[in-house]
């Protein structure tokens, strides 16, 4: 076992600390800035950190003792939300000077790792980030990119983790409409590994679907997930798409009219790593009457006579949107009056973040720290920490 020497006046009483208890018992516990900033110590310190099997040791088990955080798009950075006291305690520039609120777009969060695009850079490029020690990576483009993207082409894009290979994919589809139609028309897929740091280019026969919103893929049981309109049979689904075997399937919703006669929107959802759906009908006048959701979730997942309904929630306030969910039991929500509310499932109740924002131009997803992309080169140089002093301290 490799030791390292303690510091003491006293020879005799030199003791040898193992690097072994250094690792599972002191740096699990530090923040992740704070953990790359020990690799500097020496160099046993810092080959041992940048193992793999210590970045995955980190993030199972600080995250074990961290508060549970989000991360949402602002002016001209990320601001970390902690769910605790619902503020706005850190701040993360992006990427690029390029990025900024209006066009700045989170695909989704894993494992600390973000993945971002911007609207008015066509899509490109793609970012990996990770905010908590400044690290991020610029994809490549592809050659399918080059001979698609046009002003009739609609990229939907998605982002996981795959457990089994430990791997980061991105999946993008971009569907070049029928002119002066609504319909589909040809599409092209393409699959992202951050392992083999490559795209491959997979065939879809027929695509018959429209998206809703091509940036808000959830991920569960390896499949990334949309709702979308199947303009074959004129109704809603739930897209997946297998991002180990590259396989494009739908699922059928709940019946949606079975509670309501009022026209829903519909969201998937991923509470406590069981795929649901979120309904709610969208205000209408100026009138006082409340909003009325809907949770179901999938108990065997696959299996659409499995959807069960969990609450019907009287929110008394009118839902403008669904934004995102919290990584333990909470629904984010957007109301009228723009004020951004999280639902927690098991105490149905609400909270106000109190997140500075634009209407309808925040993205809020789950978060939390980890040394994912350690050994990348580009790194974004400051980092603001207001009022994160409590983070920044050994969690005991």
């Amino acid at each position: 076992m490799k030791k390292i020497k303690g510091s003491t006046s006293n020879s005799d009483r030199n003791e040898e600390i193992p690097v072994d208890i250094l690792l599972t018992e002191v740096f699990v516990r530090l923040p992740a800035q704070s953990v790359v900033s020990c690799m500097c110590v020496c160099k046993r310190w810092y080959n041992s950190i940048r193992k793999t099997s210590f970045t995955d040791f980190y993030l199972k088990k600080y995250n074990s003792y961290a508060d549970s955080y989000l991360i949402c798009g602002g002016e001209d950075s990320f601001g970390l939300v902690s769910c605790k006291s619902l503020n706005v305690i850190s701040h993360y520039p992006y990427p690029s000077k390029k990025f900024s609120d209006e066009h700045v777009q989170i695909v989704g969060s894993a494992n600390g790792l973000l993945c971002l695009f911007s609207f008015d850079l066509s899509y490109e490029p793609i970012y990996l980030m990770n905010p908590s020690i400044r690290k991020y990576k610029v994809i490549d483009s592809s050659a399918i990119v080059h001979r698609t993207i046009g002003i009739d082409t609609r990229v939907m894009l998605g982002f996981g983790y795959h457990q089994k290979s430990k791997d980061y994919k991105i999946v993008r589809f971009l569907e070049r409409q029928w002119v002066h139609s609504w319909h589909p028309g040809e599409s092209d897929v393409e699959i992202y590994s951050l392992c083999s740091d490559a795209w491959q280019e997979i065939q879809v026969q027929c695509f018959p679907w429209i998206v809703r919103d091509e940036a808000s893929s959830v991920m569960c049981n390896d499949n990334l997930h949309w709702i979308a309109h199947n303009c074959d049979r004129n109704d809603l689904v739930v897209l997946s798409f297998n991002i180990e075997k590259y396989v494009l399937e739908e699922v059928k919703l709940p019946d949606l009219s079975f509670h309501t006669d009022s026209p829903l929107t519909v969201t998937a959802v991923v509470l406590k790593e069981c795929l649901c759906s979120f309904g709610y009908v969208l205000p209408v006048g100026s009138g006082e009457e409340i909003t009325r959701c809907y949770l179901w979730i999938m108990k065997d997942y696959g299996v659409a006579e499995s959807w069960t309904m969990l609450y019907e929630i009287d929110c008394q306030v009118k839902i403008r949107r669904y934004i995102s969910s919290t990584r333990e039991d909470g629904l984010i929500l957007e109301d009228i009056h723009e004020n951004i509310l999280l639902y927690n499932t098991e105490t149905r109740s609400f909270d106000h973040l109190n997140i500075p924002q634009k209407p309808f131009l925040v993205k809020i997803v789950p978060y939390m720290e980890s040394l994912i992309l350690i050994d990348q080169e580009n790194e974004i140089l400051k980092v603001q920490s207001p009022g994160r002093e409590h983070i920044r301290e050994v969690i005991s």
